[in-house]
C-alpha cells in the first residue's frame, strides 16, 4: 500500500514536470505494477531518465533531501543502528549521525509505519531525518556494509558457543508420563561437530534464554530468515539467518519438538525441554506453513524461575495490605484481569507461594504450568484427552482442598464451578480477560452466574498491564512542564513532591527503557459496591461508586510512577487506552 501511494506521488510529478513523455510514463507504471517495484526505480533501469533527474524532481517538489549514495562514505557503525533485517524490510540505510540526529536514506520517505519502527528503535537517542535516495543503490550500500560471512565462518562463531555451553545442555522429557530424563549432551557434542545446524539451533535457544526472551521468532522472507526475540514484552531483532539455511534449521527444530519433518502444508506443535546447568526450560513450537516457507515461534517457559515476592510485583503500599488480607482469606474468589501477557499468572503464583503451608491443600490447572511451585499440586490441561479447566476444576472439588487455582475462566462452565466452590467454604484464584476490575462483574454476568452469587462469592478483583520502567543505567531527572502537571492531578497524583525521569538511552537499554512493572486497579466487592452488583448495574456504574470509594485506575496508578520516576507517560497512555 506504501509503495502504491508514494509510486502515485511520482506519477503525478512526472506528468507536471514533463520529464517524461505520456507514452514512456505509461510503459513506467504498467511495469512497476506488474513487478511490485518502485517506480522511481522502474524509470531509472528502463533508462528514461537517471537517477539524479529522477531524484532531484521529486525532491524539489517534496522539499526534501534526497541522496545518491553510492559514491557516500558510511561508517558501517552508523549503519548498523538500524538492524540489517529491519533496513532491508523497509528499504533503508542510516548514512550519518550528530549528537541527536540520524539521517538515514529511504525509498520512500512517506512511509510512516516504517519511519514509526525505526523511531521506536532509535529513540530516545536520535531525531530521524529522512533523505529520499533509489532502492537498488540502497541495496548495494546494505551488501557493502554486512558482508555475509561463508559457511566455515558461521560454524566457527558458534563452535565457539558451543564449547561453551553444549557441554551445558542435555535434553529432558516434557511428558508428564514419560518421567525418563534423556542426557544427550554427549550425542550432541558428537552431532555438533559434524553440522554447524545443530549448533546454530543451540545458539538460538542459548542465546535467547540468557537475554530472558519469552518467545523466539523465526520468520522467512524473500532474501533472508528474520530472528526475533520477544524481551520485555517487544520483538527485538537478532542477527538474520541465511536463506539457504532456513529449511535446515526449521527441521532440525521439528526433530527436536517431535513434529513430522516431512509435513509442510499444515500446521504443527511441538514440545521440547532442555537443562542449562540448573534450569528447566520448557518449549512450545509453533509452525506454519507461509509462502515463503515456514514460519517457527518457540515460547520458552522456565520451570526453575525463582517467583516473585509480592512486595516486587508494583503493587502501592495500600493494595499490597489489601491484597495480603485477601489471600489469606478461608474463602472467596480473587480474579486477576488484562489481555494476554500483562502478568497475571506470575501474580497468581506469587500468591500462592506466599500462602502455601503443610497445613493447607493446593491445587491449580493451568495451561501451561509455567512455574513448579513446592507443595503445591499443578494439573496441566489436555484438551486432546477431555482435560479441560472445567473438568479439572470438577475433580479437584472431590480431592479435599482448601485453595483452588483455575489458569484462565474462560466459559460458563469454568466459571459456575469456581463461582460454586467459593461458596463452599474454599479460597478460589483465576484469571479473565477484561480491560478493567469492574468489566469482569459484568462478565462473569454475561456467563451466567446469578448477581446475588456473584456479589457472594467474589471478594477482590484486580486488573493490570505491564509497563517498560525508566533505565536505572541512564536514568536522569527532568523538570516537569505545566502540562504534564495538570494531566497528573486530573489523575488524582498528588503533584507536591515530583520526581520525572527519563532514560537516554545507553549501551545496556538502547532506547531509554529496560525491565517492567505492573499497574494495577484494585476493587473490592464490599458496601456499595456489593449491592451494585446484585442490582445488576452497569461498569461504568460500579466504577464510579469504587473510585468514589477510593478505588485507582490503572490509569491513575501508572501515573503514580511517572510521578515517581518510575516509568514515562508515553508507557502508561501507550498500555492504557483502552481503560
Amino acid at each position: 500500500m506504501a509503495k502504491a501511494s508514494l509510486n502515485k506521488r511520482y506519477e503525478e510529478i512526472l506528468q507536471k514536470t514533463r520529464l517524461l513523455t505520456m507514452e514512456q510514463l505509461q510503459k513506467a507504471i504498467v511495469k512497476a505494477e506488474a513487478s511490485d517495484e518502485y517506480l522511481h526505480q522502474v524509470i531509472v533501469d528502463m533508462h528514461f531518465l537517471d537517477s539524479t533527474s529522477v531524484l532531484e524532481a521529486a525532491a524539489r517538489e517534496w522539499g526534501i533531501g534526497y541522496v545518491e549514495l553510492l559514491d557516500e562514505k558510511i561508517d558501517a557503525e552508523t549503519v548498523k543502528i538500524i538492524p540489517e533485517a529491519m533496513a532491508r524490510r523497509v528499504v533503508t540505510i542510516p548514512i550519518n549521525r550528530t549528537e541527536n540526529t540520524l539521517a538515514i536514506a529511504m525509498a520512500d520517505p512517506f512511509d510512516l509505519f516504517a519511519l514509526r519502527e525505526i523511531e521506536i528503535r532509535t529513540r530516545p537517542r536520535f531525531k530521524i531525518q529522512p533523505f529520499l535516495a533509489l532502492p537498488s543503490n540502497i541495496k548495494k550500500k546494505l551488501d557493502e556494509v554486512y558482508v555475509k560471512e561463508s559457511e566455515d565462518e558461521i560454524f566457527s562463531i558458534l563452535q565457539d558457543v558451543e564449547d561453551k555451553r553444549i557441554k551445558e545442555i542435555e535434553q529432558y522429557a516434557v511428558d508428564t508420563e514419560d518421567e525418563l530424563e534423556i542426557d544427550l549432551a554427549g550425542a550432541a557434542k558428537e552431532e555438533a561437530q559434524q553440522s554447524y545446524i545443530i549448533s546454530l539451533v543451540w545458539k538460538i535457544i542459548v542465546e535467547a534464554i540468557q537475554e530472558n526472551a519469552s518467545d523466539i521468532h523465526i520468520e522467512p522472507f524473500l532474501r533472508e530468515t528474520a530472528m526475533r526475540y520477544r524481551i520485555d514484552g517487544d520483538l527485538q531483532y537478532r542477527q538474520p539467518i541465511p536463506k539457504v539455511l532456513h529449511n535446515a534449521v526449521v527441521s532440525r527444530i521439528k526433530i527436536l519438538a517431535k513434529a513430522n519433518i516431512a509435513e509442510r502444508r499444515v500446521p504443527q506443535d511441538g514440545r521440547l525441554g532442555i537443562k542449562i546447568g540448573n534450569r528447566k526450560i520448557e518449549m512450545r513450537v509453533s509452525i506454519i506453513p507461509t509462502i515463503l516457507g515456514e514460519s517457527v515461534v518457540m515460547r520458552l517457559l522456565d520451570k526453575s524461575s525463582t517467583m516473585m515476592p509480592l512486595s516486587y510485583l508494583g503493587f502501592r503500599d495500600e493494595n499490597l495490605t489489601l491484597f495480603e488480607a485477601a489471600i489469606k482469606k478461608p474463602h472467596g474468589l480473587i480474579l486477576v484481569s488484562g489481555p494476554t501477557g500483562s502478568g497475571k499468572s506470575t501474580t497468581l503464583v506469587s500468591a500462592l507461594n506466599a500462602i502455601k503451608s503443610p497445613e493447607r491443600k493446593i491445587l491449580t490447572v493451568e495451561n501451561p504450568v509455567e512455574y513448579n511451585i513446592e507443595g503445591v499440586v499443578q494439573v496441566q490441561t489436555k484438551e486432546e484427552v477431555g482435560l479441560t479447566f472445567a473438568g479439572a476444576l470438577r475433580a479437584f472439588l472431590r480431592q479435599d482442598p482448601d485453595v483452588i487455582m483455575v489458569g484462565e475462566m474462560r466459559d460458563q462452565e469454568t466459571a459456575s464451578i469456581a463461582v460454586r466452590a467459593a461458596l463452599t467454604g474454599h479460597l478460589v484464584f483465576s484469571t479473565i480477560h477484561t480491560n478493567d476490575a469492574p468489566s469482569s462483574i459484568t462478565r462473569l454476568t454475561d456467563f451466567g452466574i446469578d448477581p446475588f452469587l456473584v456479589a457472594d462469592s467474589v471478594q477482590l478483583i484486580i486488573a493490570q498491564r505491564l509497563i517498560h520502567t525508566i533505565c536505572k543505567n541512564c536514568k536522569v531527572s527532568v523538570e516537569p512542564k505545566e502540562e504534564e502537571i495538570k494531566l497528573l492531578e486530573s489523575h488524582r497524583v498528588n503533584t507536591s513532591n515530583l520526581q520525572l525521569c527519563k532514560g537516554q538511552g545507553c549501551n545496556l537499554c538502547n532506547k531509554g527503557l529496560r525491565g517492567r512493572t505492573g499497574i494495577h486497579e484494585f476493587l473490592v466487592i464490599d458496601g456499595e459496591v456489593r449491592d451494585l452488583v446484585v442490582k445488576e448495574a452497569t461498569a461504568y456504574e460500579i466504577k464510579e461508586a469504587a473510585m468514589k470509594n477510593g478505588m485507582r485506575t490503572i490509569r491513575e496508578d501508572g501515573f503514580e510512577k511517572v510521578a515517581r520516576g518510575i516509568t514515562s507517560f508515553e508507557e502508561v497512555i501507550k498500555w492504557t487506552q483502552e481503560v
